[in-house]
């Protein structure tokens, strides 16, 4: 790769022109579906966290984690709640929340 010369103006020329690589990657991976991280563990957590915080004491871990992959419209009833009900659509709000702000964490 020739080098140009000439300052700040000649590298910002140099980014515009799109002839110089911006890093060193040559790949990324996206794992979409848990084959490359199983975060089946953090998603109950993250769930059991929120159902808690909501006064759900029965909500373990335990009881959760097989009932991971289904979306809140069916996980919510096997628990016994409605999930369109204010206190349902609140706890999959809840939940989402803790995925986002540090709640997904395995165990």
């Amino acid at each position: 790769m020739a080098k140009l010369s000439g300052g700040p103006s000649a590298t910002v020329a140099r980014e515009r022109s799109g002839n110089e690589r911006r890093s060193g990657l040559r790949a990324v991976l996206l794992d979409v579906d848990g084959t490359l991280v199983d975060s089946n563990d953090a998603h109950a957590a993250a769930w059991e966290e929120a159902l808690r915080a909501e006064g759900h004491e029965e909500a373990t871990f335990e009881r959760i984690r097989p009932l991971i992959g289904m979306g809140s419209d069916q996980l919510l009833p096997r628990l016994g709640i409605d999930p369109k009900s204010p206190g349902g659509r609140a706890l999959a709000e809840e939940r989402e929340g803790c995925a986002r702000g540090g709640g997904l964490h395995p165990r």
